[in-house]
């Protein structure tokens, strides 16, 4: 469990962090709102992929878990961890779709060629652990189809973030 959470502007997310150790986030908090920017950050990409999915590509919303918004969890995940979307056990539904977000609290050490900042790194990854769980909804069981959610995640990271390209870095062929 965290110290502490915050809720995203539109109410859908639920995003737990630390305040003390080596788990919390940049506790830097300039808009004096009494949340660190860092997550805010996270509220504002949570809210923006919602949209995008939902209100505009027409996917269904992510299956409920039946306490409230959905969870998403700061944690030190370490360089080269990007982040998890992670299925309930037991699930909170007879389908086996509910589900959470782990997100890295810095994004730190990942020496990317493109030069994406940490924060474009939480949000590419956020956006793309995030069509997982909306994904769940329709099939809780990847099976043999794991290319095929892992390929439309990394889509949707450059819907998200068109500018993000990190698809391309170490996953395309030169």
């Amino acid at each position: 469990a965290k110290e502490t959470f915050a809720i995203s502007n539109s109410g859908h997310f639920y995003i737990h962090y630390d305040i003390t150790g080596s788990e919390a986030p940049d506790l830097t908090d300039n808009n004096n709102n009494g949340i660190p920017d860092y997550v805010d950050e996270v509220g504002m990409i949570a809210d923006s992929a919602h949209h995008v999915l939902v209100n505009i590509l027409g996917y269904d919303e992510e299956p409920f878990d039946g306490e409230g918004g959905y969870d998403i969890y700061i944690m030190s995940l370490g360089a080269g961890v990007y982040g998890f979307c992670k299925k309930d056990s037991p699930s909170f539904n007879t389908d086996g779709q509910t589900s959470w977000l782990e997100i890295d609290n810095d994004y730190t050490g990942f020496g990317s060629i493109f030069n994406i900042t940490p924060i474009q790194i939480m949000r590419i990854s956020l956006g793309h652990e995030y069509f997982h769980a909306i994904q769940y909804g329709y099939k809780g069981n990847f099976e043999n189809n794991a290319y095929f959610y892992e390929m439309s995640s990394m889509w949707f990271e450059d819907v998200l973030i068109p500018d993000g390209n990190d698809y391309l870095d170490g996953w395309a062929d030169p």
